[in-house]
């Protein structure tokens, strides 16, 4: 029986059958987010359809005299709304969005007062009453969690940061420039720091911006919760840079820069974000992004020491040694550094839900084109644009996407849905290779560049695509996917642009690594795979097709032709840079991928890119999927060095060994012993066969032979060894060596096939034991006359199998064995010893004597020759004689053997020598070539760099003295500099304390023929003690006067005494004295140099040497107080002469007595000052007017 419809209890109007009851929804529920959509009522099923719990209320009757729909019998359905809540964000975890949300959490209220404290401690801003007529900027609050590289919570951090956008150019704000690192100069200074086994560490300037100064006149509002109650209305005047500013930035990199330029380093000229520092052999290098700077340099403590120099003008955070930077994941190796970008990726993951998306086999698909197209826009562009922007910086260590990334870059500006979805595509391929990024180990110093094109590669402006690949030595630096500006005509015109543009890569990173005193030992090279293109580059052939060409492409031509590059031709198939000009198979992908960048230590291969390889099978067939797994596999291990094989190992049932690994280093070793023995025993087998003293036939000696045997298979079984080592070692393919990276194969059927050619039958041959089954089995069934054929045939087997056992040890022994004299020939005298008893046993009888007596044989003989001097080789029979000849020739044999080792150490000293000045001749050579010097200052370069080698005889003195304790120092300097010191009046009359001082701060100089040391009216910066050698220092009075003054300088004086002037002024000027005379190098001059700064912080020390009788007395003995003096007694006494002519020719024509004049009272007395050594002069060089006003007064 049907039941009638029920009212609703809530909505009287709204009838619903008992079987579908409506939920009520409590009016009281205000969730914090709140999503809406239509819900019939049929959707809510009553959970206890049998009862229910609600009674009918009794009807109301409707009097109301309005026509409703109830009235009318008209009714419809309500629709009713249902809510749904999200849980509230833990601010603690993540950054809150407001200053009131910040302001309820006890972390971030201290983060933000702390901000606030240093912002007051650093004197960024005073409050003033506003200004009329100036525009007042706003600020807000930033908050952000500062994580660690494992994604811990390291800080709270609260930034007040200005709303830079009001700000109005040319009012507040002009110039906001300012630069960061580049990306390849990061790259070559890992590089540098891999191969040289440099620290490492980071440093973070605490509220950078706050550094630097501004130019202009900015004002902004109170921060927000920090308002001074006693100023409400004041607002903030900048003294100092804000985050936010436009002109922040600019503001901190000039005030850091002239920082560090003022404490000795210099910016570079190609990436002047890099700054490096060099004081003899001590290099440091420093990078600068914004506030985060990389440090590492040749000396710990020099790193050190500028790290407390910095932190005395900057607060800065020592965060130990570089492990996350801007992204970048830096993990360490025994002997390589890995960088990858595992947490960034994930993180951009997590930001576009792209976590629990499939995983893609490449970043763009082959078959798949992108074109430009006004349907299907996006309405919202920012996304795609923001997430195009987080992937290019994912290629800092991800090269293999550069050419995806470099395609949906172009379409920017109106992206699409299918733009979109290739991006996005790019993320699914970073989801499944999480773990690779690219590796710097040591190596060469060879700048290497791979250069490609994919001529008209685009369908729609049939433009090529250029890419390049550059490797310093084996570690990748720098890479580029550029779509050409113009449209080739042929494929040889596109990849002749590529080689431009990759030689123009070349020459900013050779200025790159010259900037860092990092110079290359040869010429770059590119490889290209054009022989056409590489004849273009190289010739001017092609004329008509390729006169059309820009003139700037020929850039490159010009660099072949000087010797600056060097062009080699690569196969299409081992081309790098193809990676980066077309998207690819996913087996081409992956092999190229693999020469790039390497896979993490601690990642299982089942975990990384494998899978990736899984899911593409899915798509293919097994045999291309198989094909694919092992191509890759054997790709991922071709390159990395022994760490990873132990991986390899555990993973892989055939052990396939590393050649550069422990392992086989360790069994190369015990090989080496095992062959030696079995040289040193193999010829023994020929001392074997004896006449046995109670029967007159030939038998073997058998505890010998037992002996031998024993040993001989001992040896065998090493050999046998070796052979399976060699089935299980991998090997370096011969192609791969054209990349100079040493690609290993590790499959075991071309290992065996390569070893069955090569030296398979030679060790099978050498393991053969012969020797043991001549003497055991064929020998004793040998009998009668045939004794001399048994021993010839022992001799055949013996010499077939000891020359290829000799051949065997001699590689072994060349990468083993470092000639340290007479212990490692020693294993190869022994060898040649029993090789020469081997041949005087062929031809000796067999006596019955016993085998020590046999073995010692040819060295009694001699021994007994020696004896017989003077008697017609007859032995002699005195034993003492012949005592006396043994013990001489044992102690001659001795000392020739210790002669020959100290010889070959002495060689190995002056070949390394020899061999340094090699390299250093070399590099300034090439050096000299890139600056294009001309040829009479390269000649002046090469007689200083040569006349310094003999001087030092190749040794640094600098860094040598530096290793050396302090007192050891001193002692040092005041043995060589003392005598030279005290030569100097001034210094004469000083103490111990004061020329221990002097002594220590001198440096060694040398100059050459013809060298000015300074020319006159240059600034002095040192003084000169010399110790040999003679200079010349003549003065001209700057050609004023005409007059010319020359002395002669030898061993024991000085010169440069301007600076002793200048440092005896209680208050010297800022600014280096001039010097008063051109000093020149007559001959070779060693010498020692005391520099300015160096004096005047001796002078400062000692202030009783500002006494009037040390003045009296180095101007006494000064040479250039006296060039001064004579130079204005001779001006004077012109002026007198002329004057005097003057006046007696007035007096001729006036007949008037004649009176003394101005000039002659003035020279009379500058004579008589002189004379009585009063005569002073000024600081500027000029008469004092106390002498002029004594003239005048004389008058």
């Amino acid at each position: 029986m049907a039941q009638s419809p029920l009212p609703d209890p809530y909505f009287p109007n709204l009838t619903h059958q008992p079987n579908q009851p409506v939920l009520p929804i409590s009016p009281s529920l205000q969730p914090e987010t709140t999503s809406t959509s239509p819900l019939p009522e049929s959707h809510f099923p009553d959970p206890n359809p049998s009862s229910s719990s609600l009674e009918p209320p009794p009807s109301i009757p409707n009097t109301h005299p309005m026509t409703t729909c109830s009235k009318s019998g008209i009714s419809r359905k309500k629709i009713l709304y249902f809510t749904t809540t999200k849980p509230k964000p833990d601010y603690l975890q993540t950054e809150p969005p407001t200053l009131n949300i910040a302001s309820q959490f006890p972390e971030w209220t201290a983060a933000m007062q702390a901000e606030f404290d240093a912002l007051h401690h650093q004197h960024t801003w005073s409050l003033v009453p506003p200004p009329s007529g100036h525009n007042i900027i706003g600020c807000r609050w930033v908050y952000k969690l500062k994580r660690n590289s494992d994604g811990s919570i390291a800080r709270y951090k609260a930034r007040l940061v200005a709303k830079g956008f009001h700000q109005q150019a040319g009012l507040d704000f002009n110039e906001t420039f300012s630069l960061v690192v580049k990306p390849p100069t990061v790259r070559i200074v890992l590089s540098l720091a891999a191969q040289n086994r440099w620290p490492l560490l980071q440093l973070d300037i605490s509220n950078a911006f706050l550094h630097g100064f501004l130019k202009e006149d900015v004002y902004m509002v109170q921060p927000a919760g920090f308002v001074n109650s006693a100023s409400p209305h004041h607002v903030c005047k900048l003294h100092k840079s804000l985050y936010g500013l436009k002109q922040a930035p600019r503001a901190w990199f000039e005030h850091f820069t002239s920082h560090l330029l003022t404490i000795g380093f210099t910016a570079s000229t190609a990436d002047p974000s890099l700054f490096v520092f060099r004081n003899g052999s001590t290099l440091l290098y420093l990078l600068l992004y914004v506030d985060d700077i990389i440090l590492t340099g040749t000396h710990p403590t020099a790193v050190t020491s500028l790290i407390t120099e910095l932190a005395y003008t900057f607060e800065l955070k020592d965060l130990g040694p570089l492990r996350y930077f801007l992204g970048l994941q830096i993990d360490y190796g025994r002997d390589y550094l890995f960088v990858n970008q595992r947490k960034y990726i994930t993180d951009l993951l997590s930001k576009f839900n792209m976590t629990t998306y499939k995983a893609a086999s490449t970043p763009f698909p082959i078959s798949h084109k992108l074109q430009a197209s006004s349907e299907d826009l996006l309405s919202d562009p920012t996304q795609y644009r923001s997430l195009v922007g987080a992937l290019q910086y994912a290629t800092f260590t991800r090269p293999n996407i550069t050419y995806a990334i470099n395609q949906v870059c172009q379409y920017m500006h109106k992206p699409t849905a299918t733009h979109l979805a290739a991006a996005k595509r790019i993320l699914r391929y970073l989801q499944g290779t999480l773990h690779l990024g690219i590796r710097f180990q040591a190596g060469s110093s060879i700048l290497t560049a791979f250069t490609d094109s994919d001529w008209a590669s685009d369908p729609y402006d049939r433009r090529s695509t250029t890419g390049i690949t550059v490797f310093l030595g084996n570690n990748l630096i720098t890479w580029m996917s550029k779509k050409q500006h113009t449209v080739s005509r042929s494929s040889i015109e596109a990849e002749y642009r590529a080689l431009a543009i990759g030689a123009t890569e070349l020459a900013w990173l050779r200025q790159v690594l010259c900037d860092l005193v990092i110079f290359l030992p040869a010429a770059p090279a590119i490889w290209c795979d054009n022989t056409n293109a590489i004849a273009l580059a190289s010739n001017p052939v092609f004329h008509s097709r390729t006169k059309h060409i820009e003139v700037d492409y020929h850039f490159v031509r010009e660099r072949v032709v000087r010797g600056d590059l060097h062009l080699h031709f690569i196969s299409t198939e081992d081309q790098l840079a193809d990676l980066f000009t077309k998207p690819l198979s996913t087996p081409r992908f992956l092999k190229l991928t693999s020469k790039l960048i390497v896979q993490d230590d601690d990642l299982e291969e089942e975990d990384s890119i494998v899978h990736v390889i899984k899911n593409y099978s899915k798509s293919t067939s097994k045999k291309v999927s198989d094909e694919t797994r092992l191509s890759f596999k054997a790709k991922v291990l071709s390159r990395v060095f022994s760490e990873d094989y132990e991986k390899e190992e555990n993973n892989n049932n055939n052990k396939i060994l590393d050649p550069r690994g422990q392992t086989i280093h360790h069994w190369n070793k015990i090989f080496s012993m095992a062959c030696l023995i079995s040289l040193f025993v193999d010829p023994l087998f020929l001392l074997l066969p004896v006449v046995g003293s109670d029967q007159l036939c030939v038998a073997n000696d058998m505890i010998l032979q037992v002996v031998l045997t024993i040993v001989r298979s001992v040896t065998d079984v090493f050999y046998v060894i070796q052979i399976f080592v060699r089935f299980h070692t991998a090997y370096v393919a011969p192609s791969s060596r054209v990349f100079g990276r040493g690609e290993l194969v590790i499959d075991s059927s071309k290992i065996a096939m390569r070893y069955l050619k090569r030296g398979f039958f030679i060790d099978l041959i050498a393991a053969l034991p012969l020797p043991q089954v001549l003497t055991w089995v064929v020998i004793p069934n040998v009998r009668g006359t045939v004794v001399t054929v048994r021993k010839n045939a022992m001799w055949f087997i013996m010499l077939v199998q000891y020359l290829p056992r000799v051949v065997l040890m001699y590689p072994l022994s060349s990468q083993l064995v470092n000639a340290t004299g007479i212990i490692s020939e020693s294993a190869w005298a022994g060898a040649a010893y029993n090789l020469m008893l081997c041949f005087l046993a062929m031809n000796t009888n067999v006596i019955t004597s016993r085998f020590f007596n046999k073995y010692f044989y040819c060295l009694w003989w001699g021994l007994l020759n020696l004896s017989s001097t003077g008697q017609n080789l007859f032995t002699s029979t005195y034993i003492g004689e012949n005592i006396f000849c043994i013990f001489i020739a044992t102690l001659g044999l001795f000392l020739l053997a210790m002669l020959i080792g100290n010889m070959q150490r002495y060689l190995q000293s002056a070949t390394l020598r020899l061999e340094e000045r090699r390299i250093r001749r070399t590099d300034i050579e090439q050096w000299m070539h890139h600056r294009q010097l001309p040829p009479e200052l390269k000649q002046s370069i090469r007689q200083y760099d040569q006349y310094k080698w003999l001087a030092t005889r190749g040794v640094d003195e600098e860094t040598l003295l530096d290793g050396l304790p302090m007192e050891l120092r001193r002692e040092i300097k005041r043995h060589l500099c003392l005598s030279l010191v005290r030569r100097v009046p001034l210094f004469n009359q000083m103490d111990e304390i004061m020329l221990d001082a002097v002594c220590e701060r001198l440096k060694p100089a040398l100059c050459t023929k013809d060298m000015f040391l300074v020319r006159e009216g240059d600034p002095v910066n040192h003084m000169l003690f010399i110790i040999r050698g003679h200079l010349e220092s003549y003065t001209t009075d700057g050609g004023r006067s005409g007059f010319f003054n020359s002395i002669r300088l030898g061993s024991g004086d000085f010169c440069g005494e301007e600076l002793l002037t200048w440092a005896l002024d209680p208050q010297p000027n800022v600014i280096l004295p001039s010097s008063t005379r051109a000093v020149k190098a007559i001959t070779e001059v060693e010498a020692f140099a005391l520099v300015a700064e160096d004096l005047k912080f001796v002078a400062s020390q000692f202030r009783r040497l500002h006494s009037k009788q040390l003045r009296h007395t180095f101007r006494f003995y000064s040479h250039q107080w006296r060039s001064w003096a004579a130079c204005f007694i001779q001006a004077a006494w012109r002026r007198y002469k002329k004057q005097k002519e003057m006046d007696e020719h007035e007096f001729s024509a006036s007949g008037r007595p004649l009176k003394a004049s101005f000039w002659t009272k003035y020279a009379e007395l500058l004579i008589e000052e002189t004379r009585s050594r009063r005569f002073v002069l000024n600081s500027a060089g000029s008469v004092p007017s106390d002498n002029v006003k004594l003239a005048t007064e004389a008058l």
